[in-house]
C-alpha cells in the first residue's frame, strides 16, 4: 500500500467514498485498536465509520494534493479523543502519542504488520518443508549450501523452492493489495 494523494479518489470532481472506505477500513481500524487499549471493538468500529462520515462531510474542504493517510490518522485522533472525554477516562492519550509519535510512523507499522500477517498466512498454507526453507533462508540467514546440506536437498532444488515460494507469497500480497518488494 503507498501513500496516496486525495485527487486519486477524487472522479468528475466527486470524492469516491466507497473507494476510500474499501481501501481504509482496516487501515483506520488498526490505528486505533493499537493506539487504545481499553476500547471494545464496538467503540473501534463506531469510530472508524465516524472518521469516514467527516470526510464525507469535509470532501469539498480537503486539499485533493495531500496524502490521505495522515489526514484519516488525524481524524482518527481526534475521535479517539473525544471518546476518552465522554467515557470520562482518565488515561491521557498523549501517553499514547508518545509511543507513536508521527502518523506516518504508524502508516509503516500498520502496513508492515498487515504485511506480515498477509506472508505467516502464505507461509501456513505451504508443505512444511517449503516453510522450513523460507525460514532458515529468509529469519536465520543460512545460505543455500547449510540448507541443502540441512535438509539433504541439492543446492538447486532449494534454489527452485525459494523461487516458487516468492511466487506464492507475492501473490498472496497482491491479492492482499500490497506491490510485491
Amino acid at each position: 500500500m503507498k501513500e496516496n494523494k486525495i485527487k486519486s479518489y477524487m472522479e468528475s470532481n466527486n470524492l469516491k467514498i466507497e473507494n476510500i472506505i474499501t481501501r481504509y477500513t482496516k487501515f483506520v481500524y488498526m490505528y486505533i485498536k493499537n493506539t487504545s487499549h481499553i476500547l471494545s471493538n464496538e467503540d473501534i468500529e463506531e469510530i472508524v465509520s465516524d472518521v469516514f462520515f467527516i470526510v464525507w462531510n469535509n470532501r469539498n474542504q480537503l486539499n485533493i494534493e495531500s496524502p490521505i493517510e495522515p489526514y484519516l490518522l488525524g481524524i482518527s485522533k481526534n475521535l479517539l479523543k473525544n471518546k476518552y472525554r465522554k467515557l470520562h477516562i482518565n488515561d491521557n492519550i498523549e501517553d499514547y502519542e508518545n509511543i507513536i509519535s508521527d502518523s506516518i510512523n504508524m502508516y509503516e507499522f500498520i502496513e508492515q504488520k498487515e504485511k506480515n500477517k498477509i506472508i505467516n498466512d502464505a507461509l501456513n498454507s505451504m508443505q512444511e518443508t517449503d516453510r522450513e526453507i523460507f525460514l532458515l533462508y529468509y529469519y536465520y540467514f543460512n545460505s543455500i549450501k547449510d540448507i541443502s546440506t540441512k535438509l539433504k536437498l541439492t543446492e538447486t532444488n532449494i534454489k527452485t523452492k525459494l523461487h516458487r515460494i516468492r511466487k506464492k507469497i507475492r501473490k498472496f500480497l497482491i491479492e492482499g493489495g500490497y506491490s510485491y518488494d
